[in-house]
């Protein structure tokens, strides 16, 4: 079944989301992917779902919405992406449509801020995975359901 696609109120274009060559440079630099290792919370990830939110493909589920919301635009994707994939200004235009269609998610606010405050110094991300670590499988496999 074909889905409207979404319209966006600055739209991600088309060139900007075919820059990516899936060539996983920004993987290591993505904090959330680190965290979770999961595909849907990396840059080229998100890339994905947003295009297909664009496209009509997925509809606005929270299952995607929430690889959205738990990138924190670091911008640190830009900095080591060799094919100079505007990461921030997508993720923006991707934002401001879920914003658009009603209030933010719930939790939306409070899990960015409590994971721009671990994930974005060092010393408390390091401390925070090793506390993690027995139980990151766990996490991991929970976070797939």
């Amino acid at each position: 079944m074909s889905r409207r696609p979404l319209s966006f109120p600055f739209a991600p274009l088309d060139q900007d989301l075919s820059r990516c060559v899936h060539c996983g440079l920004c993987l290591q630099s993505c904090p959330t992917y680190r965290l979770l290792h999961l595909e849907a919370d990396s840059p080229r990830g998100r890339l994905h779902i947003i295009r297909a939110l664009t496209e009509g493909r997925i509809g606005p589920a929270p299952s995607a919405l929430e690889h959205l919301e738990l990138c924190l635009q670091c911008r640190n994707c830009e900095a080591v992406c060799p094919s100079g994939v505007p990461f921030g200004r997508v993720m923006e235009s991707a934002r401001a449509m879920v914003m658009k269609g009603g209030p933010a998610p719930a939790g939306w606010m409070l899990r960015r801020a409590l994971l721009r405050l671990f994930l974005l110094r060092p010393a408390l991300t390091d401390a925070f995975v090793s506390l993690l670590s027995p139980v990151a499988p766990l996490a991991r496999a929970m976070a797939r359901k």
